[in-house]
């Protein structure tokens, strides 16, 4: 029915322009008998006899004018709607976004890794540049986080203007080198342009005394500049531009520098070479018991011991990987002993040994004998302390001066 009635009306009053009053007394007659047409099926009451014939012009006038003030509110609905027929709901209801509203968009795109919806709602004021490295597009930088598994926990926002929020940033880059929980601090104020668009400087806060990741951790730069020199690394500060391709060689880049295997076979060939770790690991432990690490590294440097570990990467957890260990030495060959056997432990991350541990270090392939040497021990000065061995760099000759007597 609601069609009919704007057909007729058309033919009615075909006027174009908005400032054109229709025609009443023409657009009357149409509405009374839509009125009648949609009333008729809905009296559902018993008819009453019609009222006296002399009451009919007294029916008619208010009729009609409740006829034009519907009209009125029909056709003011029409127009509203065909002039605001192509804004948005938000803007009809009057409630525009808030720069937080479009932050939580932005926020979002970036933690599904969606770098195009994360720009489109960015405004070409917005700023995503590092505060010490070489200016980057917010498209380059958002495509490292991106690549990286970069993720944005929001912990806290200002209520109303100025709105700053405040972010804690992890990423697969960071649980790759084995910090998971290892967060980046991000505070940044936002605001929106004249289109609407998200206006902020999202890093330029950044903290620059704040490490990239804990300070335990290795030289991850470094240790790609030789298969990445497209990326124009820098040992500190890492790639030249922070783009997508630099985050994609970012992991591929971690995961090599985070593999244990790599990790203890490097710890081999330093002590077999006869230097100390460039880092030494955190914590060292004999037979359960804690020792101090360097002291025990440069005893076994200082007898020329060899440690080989045989390791099965495929059952390393994520931060940890047992070995078989054999161990030869100066000490072994003075008491006439081949390699003995023993496990291994190592916790990892950072591309570095943090703590190595040992099931024992024994001085020969024999229990018997080696039990029987460090009984001998106890008799030379300084050797044993209080039950224990002294293992350092300084007992390292006089250990091997004992084994030669025992065995002579």
């Amino acid at each position: 029915m609601t069609i009919d009635i704007f057909r007729r009306y058309a033919h009615l009053d075909p006027a174009s322009s908005k400032d054109v009053l229709p025609d009443w007394s023409s657009l009357a007659p149409v509405l009374l008998e839509a009125i009648d047409e949609r009333t008729r099926p809905m009296q559902t009451q018993e008819i009453k006899p019609a009222a006296p014939a002399g009451r009919g012009p007294r029916l008619r006038g208010p009729l009609l004018a409740a006829a034009v003030f519907t009209l009125v509110l029909i056709v003011a609905g029409v127009a509203y709607v065909l002039l605001r027929g192509d804004a948005e709901p938000d803007a009809i209801d009057g409630a525009p976004n808030s720069p937080i509203d479009v932050l939580d968009e932005w926020t979002d795109a970036m933690n599904e890794g969606d770098v195009d919806n994360a720009l489109s709602v960015l405004s070409p004021e917005a700023e995503c540049s590092l505060p010490v490295v070489a200016p980057v597009s917010c498209e380059q930088h958002l495509g490292y986080l991106a690549a990286i598994g970069t993720h944005f926990e929001k912990q806290s926002c200002t209520a109303e203007s100025p709105y700053i929020c405040s972010y804690g940033l992890t990423s697969q880059l960071h649980a790759t080198l084995g910090y998971p929980d290892y967060s980046l601090p991000m505070n940044a104020e936002f605001t929106l342009d004249e289109s609407g668009l998200l206006v902020a400087d999202f890093f330029g806060t950044v903290d620059v005394t704040t490490p990239y990741w804990p300070t335990e951790g290795g030289e991850l730069w470094s240790f790609m500049i030789p298969d990445y020199p497209e990326l124009n690394l820098d040992g500190v500060f890492g790639p030249e531009i922070y783009d997508r391709a630099a985050g994609v060689a970012a992991m591929e880049g971690a995961r090599r520098f985070n593999d244990p295997v790599r990790i203890v076979s490097e710890f081999e060939d330093t002590l077999r070479s006869g230097f100390l770790p460039s880092r030494s690991p955190v914590d060292c432990r004999i037979d359960g018991g804690p020792v101090t690490c360097t002291p025990l590294l440069e005893f076994l440097v200082g007898i020329d011991a060899e440690l080989g570990f045989e390791c099965d990467g495929e059952a390393a957890l994520s931060d940890r990987i047992g070995c078989a260990a054999t161990i030869d030495s100066d000490v072994h060959a003075a008491l006439g002993s081949g390699p003995a056997t023993a496990e291994a432990s190592f916790l990892y991350r950072g591309g570095r040994v943090i703590v190595f541990e040992l099931s024992g270090l024994p001085f020969a392939d024999s229990p018997g004998v080696h039990e029987a040497f460090v009984a001998f021990a106890a008799g030379e000065e300084g050797l044993v302390r209080d039950g224990d061995a002294v293992l350092t760099g300084e007992t390292a000759a006089a250990w091997v001066e004992a084994a030669g007597s025992y065995g002579g």
